[in-house]
């Protein structure tokens, strides 16, 4: 009960802070169609059951966004791999992560790496197998 009062929370702040500031602004609309595309992958079966999965760089998002589906949907037993990527230490998360969703397209869109088909513009990809390809 308590986790789920902190997504809520997490998500009202968020929103709060997105909407009252000046810049790039989100419409409702875009925010509650990507966390219906991550919901549908979380549950999907394709993520493994060991908690240790990541959302980066999904469409039309920002890190900030990143890391709010990735503490409320996927619920990571540990955030501080997450931590690290956004300080520009990849690496840590590649290292500490099982898989990751992310947008078909991007820099961790491997086609060696993933571990399922695209689903509504987002994939799943083993960060094990990516992290042998980083340097």
């Amino acid at each position: 009960m308590l986790s789920y009062v902190f997504g809520v929370a997490l998500v009202v702040v968020a929103t709060y802070g997105t909407f009252s500031q000046p810049g790039r602004g989100y419409f409702t609309t875009q925010m509650v169609d990507l966390e219906r595309r991550v919901e549908a992958v979380a549950s999907s079966g394709d993520l493994g059951d060991d908690r240790r999965d990541y959302a980066v760089e999904l469409v039309g998002s920002e890190p900030w966004l990143d890391y709010m589906f990735t503490a409320a949907i996927l619920r990571p037993h540990d955030r501080g791999p997450l931590d690290l990527y956004f300080v520009g230490k990849s690496g840590a998360l590649l290292r500490s992560a099982d898989q990751l969703v992310t947008s078909v397209g991007t820099r961790y869109d491997q086609a060696a790496c993933r571990s399922s088909a695209p689903r509504d513009a987002l994939v799943v990809v083993g960060a094990e197998c990516l992290a042998g390809d980083s340097p």
